[in-house]
């Protein structure tokens, strides 16, 4: 949620910074803000014994049902999530393309000639703002799930917690 909202951040100050003059352009910020705009984020889980549980067909297992249903539910989340990061890994690849081709990589970009040649650039700034959408998606996806998650695990912690001893 940090990454992609540092992303979703730097997308839009870049966009912002293409409507001012080249000489109110700060330059350290721009080169940041650019590099902020590399990476893509993919949510990290351990989902193994849920991915087995879901495999296995005996949801009924579980015989709490609001548990239960969290769980069916899990999957769909996971789903959605991983095709959001696809899209915007699919974005930030295309930035970087586009990016590669017209500064180098292997020495400080010339600043001018990005703030008067690269900024006003319609295909740059679609491109920016392909990542900015595509990332506002991701990241109003892990908000909304995020809430369901905590209470999945709360759930099943306090289950855990009221099971009887073996």
């Amino acid at each position: 949620i940090v990454k992609s909202g540092n992303i979703l951040a730097a997308c839009d100050s870049v966009i912002a910074y293409s409507k001012r003059t080249p000489e109110k352009i700060a330059e350290d910020s721009l080169l940041n803000y650019m590099k902020d705009l590399m990476g893509y984020t993919k949510h990290a889980t351990q989902q193994g014994t849920i991915e087995d549980l879901l495999g296995s067909g005996k949801l009924e297992v579980i015989q709490n049902d609001s548990i239960r249903r969290a769980v069916a539910t899990w999957e769909a989340d996971m789903k959605l999530s991983r095709e959001l990061e696809e899209d915007a890994k699919t974005a930030f690849m295309s930035y970087g393309e586009y990016i590669d081709l017209r500064l180098p990589g292997y020495e400080r970009p010339d600043i001018e000639k990005v703030k008067r040649e690269l900024l006003p650039q319609m295909l740059y700034l679609n491109r920016v703002t392909n990542r900015a959408i595509t990332i506002d998606f991701l990241n109003h996806t892990y908000l909304e799930m995020k809430p369901r998650w905590q209470q999945l695990l709360e759930r099943v912690q306090k289950e855990l917690q009221n099971r009887p001893p073996d």
